[in-house]
């Protein structure tokens, strides 16, 4: 489910003993013969459980981000796990990794368990973590039995090494029953060091003063430990986010190999322990540098020039070299086949015999279009021939083009000439005359293929370099842009349109479609652009071009699905974390999406296409982000936006529980910064905004996923699509008006139900509704239930039915009444005459009964409201008074049903104990 990029350990026995940690459990025949890692268990069943952040006891006085649980021992593992080995490597030669192999691996347990207690946090009261470890022992086993040889004369080492970690546990420590007595005890010292600058990196501080931190945490406490210096890395904050990306991995690359130890990396920043070797800056650059190759190289970035029509672009002859634009030529040959009038060419057999007699072959299309058969991939080899002739055919063809003058290549037969003529092609430069001429032309060539194809690939490479200026490509100058770049860009160009669009400095190459990442009003780039067309005289800058390319390569299936709605999704594992493969989780969140949320109601195939988009990342490309960004495009229309919105948030949020990932959505992918919170929404719809969903900490998202799922259980059982957007927005925008409005919306839905439908409606309802009031309409006041009691008792006793939708709402609409005309009277005044109209009106019910009970309830009744309503003076609108009546109805509704029921389950009780009923 998630790899290591590389490998961060060098013995056989840590690499082991970390991979290890997420091993699944083994069944065979159905059966469990063997239990997961701890690391397994971390991520399936407490992916969401906090380590630090949120907004409850994990972080006092905000100092923390959101870290999961699952991020802080990573991080932890990684660094106590490498200082250790690193020492045992240096310091200890001879040392017998095997014989000492239960010992590493009850470390990594017990790195892994150290916070045991937080992973059972009941939210009120913590458990400490001996009371913890004591209490969930067989939890405890089944994470770690399997994991640790020779487990249970192995617990006490792991209790051990977890107490000596946290300050108020140290003195608990006894590693005196230990087989490993003389050995346990050095590892302490890594334990403590891994957590406290793993709790440090979770800090909300920039990563400067966390450096400063760390390097002071190390040269005054654990000096003994880490003998090395600990320096900083710090990364430009340019807008190019996938080359600052690659870079910043490389550079971590470069460090490791050359003997040290990263401790962490940020977006913009990497701390890591000088290698014993004392390698320069210069020196990590160089060989960062060759890394950094390796990963342009894999790019295949020429193949986003690929032609679309009559359009085609060919200014990456400016860099691409030969076996790039063999592999080009090989792929899109047959899109160079471009014919004008193909309505009419295309029922001329006569024509279509002609070239396919040459070699050619026509693909079948319903349209009837022309369209040359291409060569698939692993066809070549079997049809190498008619692979030769397409090259040369769309080698030909792109000579053609205005761009290329080489008069050697516009030779022209006679065939060629007739041919022309018949169909009245008699224009050298027409569209379908070069496409034909470029037909013939490679055919006559094919024979001499090896000595002219070469030659041409030549001439268009070297035509290409003298015509344009290439992206900037070189390996050592986008390392050296990032850790050289000014705070104040050198805006040393004469107007805005010198300008590069994306980054503001000067710029040198021509905007074109294939600098624009995306087609929306920015068109990726932050500055206002209407339309592609309207931006010819616009520049970007060398390295900016390089950053359009690569993202749209990365990014290449979310980018061919349209630009509409482009929206940024900035995924991360954490903040400061080591460069993690997580690719094959991500492309398993919509599975993760689908398991977790149950719909009332099915769900078009449109709507489920609308899911969250992430965009698939090449596994070459994978492992060099630690910092992801994906693309969605959310197909949201005018008519049903709010409904899509929300769509596309409830999946987000689901997605967040699922995978434990931070997810910002942003207008444009960006350069990343840190964030506090677990989600974030920037420039948010008005909605989100207003339901307070657009900013969500770790220990919120379980409360906020149920607030989106009340609202689609209410509202997601619409017969077709339609129903549902209509009354999901309809929803969402009285929820953003007034949260307490969901009263109204429930009461609205009953208002036409028959009886027994409306009580199983209000019945099934009343637990989310409940939960959604209490939660968030106005819990700092007065609760309605308090209101409800007495009223229960004022008409037909306490056990009768609701007769209707409306029923018994009368009795606060009076009180509200009665009040606006007396509002100037004393409150024990008000409360006295609104008691009177209330028993006026149940004396004029025949139906009705009155006693000193209903009397009593009254009066109650009408000094609450009084109580209740001056709480609210200050706010009541007619609209806050309509949301109060409903949220009255509702709950003296659900009340009555819910004593009707408990008096007919006791009835049926007494019937079958051989009493009678009782009297109602």
């Amino acid at each position: 489910m998630i790899e290591v990029r590389g490998q961060p350990f060098r013995n056989e026995v840590f690499k082991n003993a970390f991979s290890d940690l997420f091993s699944p459990p083994v069944i065979e025949n159905g059966l469990l013969t063997k239990n997961g890692g701890p690391m397994y268990y971390i991520l399936h069943e407490h992916m969401l459980d906090e380590a630090k952040g949120g907004i409850g006891k994990f972080n006092p006085n905000g100092k923390y981000r959101d870290t999961p649980y699952f991020n802080h021992v990573l991080n932890f593992a990684l660094l106590s796990g490498k200082t250790l080995e690193n020492h045992f490597i240096q310091d200890a030669p001879g040392f017998d990794f095997k014989l000492n192999e239960p010992a590493i691996r009850a470390f990594f347990a017990a790195i892994v368990l150290h916070d045991f207690n937080k992973l059972h946090f009941d939210g009120l009261i913590s458990e400490d973590i001996r009371t913890a470890l004591k209490a969930h022992r067989i939890e405890l086993e089944r994470m770690v039995r399997d994991y640790v040889p020779e487990y249970p004369s192995r617990v006490n080492d792991i209790e051990n090494l977890i107490l000596s970690t946290e300050q108020g546990s140290m003195g608990w420590t006894d590693f005196t029953d230990s087989v490993y007595i003389y050995f346990m005890p050095q590892l302490v010292p890594y334990m403590r060091l891994g957590d406290e600058v793993s709790s440090i990196m979770c800090e909300n501080v920039q990563p400067y003063e966390a450096y400063n931190k760390i390097s002071e945490l190390i040269r005054n406490r654990f000096s003994n430990v880490i003998k090395e210096e600990v320096k900083m890395i710090s990364l430009g904050d340019r807008p190019q986010t996938v080359l600052r990306n690659a870079v910043c991995s490389s550079l971590a690359e470069a460090i490791e190999e050359k003997g040290g130890i990263v401790i962490g990396m940020s977006p913009l920043s990497i701390i890591y322990i000088t290698p014993p070797s004392h390698s320069t800056v210069k020196e990590i650059e160089d060989t960062a540098s060759q890394y950094l190759s390796k990963f342009i190289e894999n790019k295949q970035l020429y193949k986003i020039y690929k032609p679309s029509g009559n359009k085609f672009d060919p200014s990456f002859l400016s860099w691409v070299t030969e076996d790039q634009l063999d592999d080009y030529l090989k792929e899109y040959a047959h899109k160079f086949f471009l014919m004008e009038h193909a309505d009419r060419l295309v029922r001329e057999a006569d024509l279509k015999r002609k070239i396919t007699n040459i070699g050619y072959r026509f693909e079948s299309r319903k349209d009837d279009k022309l369209t040359l058969e291409s060569v698939y991939d692993g066809q070549e080899g079997e049809d190498l021939t008619y692979s030769k002739l397409l090259k040369l055919f769309a080698a030909r063809r792109i000579s053609w083009t205005e761009e290329f003058n080489d008069e050697d290549w516009r030779e022209s037969t006679t065939e060629i000439n007739k041919l022309k003529e018949e169909y009245g092609l008699v224009t050298p430069n027409s569209v379908t005359g070069k496409t034909i001429e470029s037909l013939e032309y490679a055919y006559n060539k094919l024979k001499d293929f090896d000595e002219v194809y070469p030659k041409m690939l030549s001439s268009m490479i070297k035509s290409g370099k003298n015509k344009w200026q290439s992206p900037q490509f070189d390996p050592k100058f986008i390392i050296n842009s990032f850790l050289n770049y000014p705070i104040d860009p050198e805006l040393d160009a004469p107007s805005k349109r010198e300008t590069c669009i994306f980054c503001g400095r000067k710029g040198e190459l021509p905007f074109r479609e294939t600098s624009a990442f995306g087609y929306s009003a920015t068109a990726g780039t932050g500055r206002k652009v209407s339309e592609l067309r309207y931006v010819e005289d616009y520049k970007v800058c060398r390295l900016c071009a390089a950053e359009a390319e690569m993202r749209i390569n990365i990014f290449e299936d979310s980018f061919d699905s349209g630009g509409d709605n482009i929206i940024s999704l900035h995924v991360s594992m954490g903040d400061y974390v080591h460069p993690f493969d997580v690719s094959s989780l991500i492309e398993n969140i919509k599975n993760n999406v689908s398991n977790e949320r149950i719909f009332n109601a099915p769900v078009d195939k449109k709507k489920q296409d609308f899911k969250l988009r992430l965009s698939k990342i090449k596994r070459d490309a994978a492992q060099y982000y630690f910092d992801y960004h994906y693309l969605s495009f959310a197909p949201i229309k005018k008519d049903t936006e709010k409904y899509d919105q929300f769509l596309y948030l409830l999946d987000i949020l689901h997605s967040i529980r699922a995978t434990g990932f931070k997810i910002r959505i942003s207008p444009l992918v960006s350069g990343s910064r840190l964030f506090e919170e677990m989600f974030v929404w920037e420039n948010a719809p008005s909605w989100v905004s207003s339901l307070r969903l657009d900013r969500i900490r770790i220990d919120e998202i379980d409360e906020k996923i149920t607030k989106v799922d009340i609202i689609w259980h209410l509202m997601g059982n619409k017969r077709t699509e339609k129903e549902r957007a209509s009354a999901i927005s309809r929803c969402i925008s009285t929820l953003a008006r007034a949260e307490f409005s969901i009263f109204t919306i429930v009461r609205d839905l009953a208002a036409n139900m028959e009886v027994d439908k409306r009580r199983s409606f209000i019945e099934k309802m009343y637990p989310e509704v409940d939960y959604y009031a209490h939660k968030y309409a106005e819990s700092e006041y007065m609760d309605m239930k308090e209101l409800v009691e007495p009223a229960l008792g004022i008409v037909r006793g306490k056990y009768s039915n609701p007769e209707s939708g409306n029923d018994d709402t009368w009795i606060i609409r009076t009180a509200f009444e009665t009040v606006e005309r007396q509002r100037r009277e004393a409150e024990e005044d008000m409360a006295s005459m609104i008691a009177g109209n209330i028993r006026a009106q149940v004396m004029r019910d025949s139906d009705s009964f009155y006693n000193a009970d209903v009397e009593n309830s009254i009066k109650f009744f009408s000094e609450n409201f009084i109580r209740y309503y001056k709480e609210r003076i200050g706010r009541l609108n007619s609209m806050n008074k309509r949301d109060i009546v409903n949220a009255f109805g509702f709950e003296y509704h659900a009340r009555k049903w819910g004593l009707k029921s408990q008096r007919e389950n006791a009835n049926k009780i007494t019937q079958n104990s051989g009493g009678g009923a009782d009297d109602q």
